[in-house]
């Protein structure tokens, strides 16, 4: 009993380093794991703001071209009001900040074809065309 009671503070010791040791390694391993994470979302985010960017022009040109639409003898012009009805939907989805990357990414590129109607009817306003 005598030997036993002198190898407690041995197995004790022994106990609480190999706890400290699991914890040291569970730790390591959200670690790595957070950093995983971390790597992937800004990939994700990258891809996110390359398409978004690449969109943004042709959703421009698209604004363009649909802003000539005119229908009707009295030639009322359709395209302007589409592309202002979507672009301001689509602003304010972009205020609403979606936490679903593609939902964000159509309102960033949809708010282009506002901007680029707003460009156009001020032109049109400048010209003394309206």
């Amino acid at each position: 009993m005598a030997a036993l009671d002198q190898a407690l503070p041995e197995v004790v010791d022994l106990e609480n380093r190999l706890q400290a040791q699991n914890f040291a390694h569970k730790c390591l391993r959200e670690t790595e794991e957070d950093a995983r994470r971390q790597v992937e979302e800004a990939r994700l985010d990258r891809i996110e703001h390359i398409a978004t960017e690449t969109l943004e022009v042709f959703s421009s040109i698209g604004a363009g071209a649909l802003s000539c639409w005119t229908v009707g003898p009295k030639q009322v012009p359709v395209g302007g009001l589409v592309n202002g009805l979507l672009g301001t939907g689509a602003k304010i989805g972009c205020l609403l900040n979606p936490n679903q990357r593609a939902l964000r990414s159509a309102c960033r590129v949809g708010k282009s074809m506002l901007q680029t109607q707003l460009g156009i009817t001020t032109r049109r306003i400048v010209r003394g065309e309206l």
